[in-house]
């Protein structure tokens, strides 16, 4: 796994918590004050907490990245052409 979809998933967890506590403020529209706007912030960041909690559960950090992305480099020579000393 690499840094940049490790961070995307990072990311559509977060996102996938906000939109969660969002729609759960919403379903109850007789208690919907947007006067009330802390107990929104509240719900929406702890939804994002826990939706970055479980990803990470899921998926702990990748490990430590050297600079190089593995799938630009080019693969060995397979192991009979490189052994008999010949070329492909």
């Amino acid at each position: 796994m690499t840094w940049k979809l490790w961070l995307h998933g990072l990311s559509a967890a977060a996102l996938g918590g906000l939109v969660g506590a969002i729609v759960q403020i919403g379903s109850d529209p007789s208690h919907l004050n947007l006067s009330d706007w802390r107990h929104y912030a509240g719900a929406i960041v702890a939804g994002s907490i826990t939706g970055v909690v479980a990803y990470l559960r899921q998926s702990p950090l990748p490990p430590k990245w050297d600079g190089a992305d593995r799938r630009t480099q080019p693969a060995p020579p397979p192991a009979s052409t490189a052994a008999a000393g010949g070329k492909p």
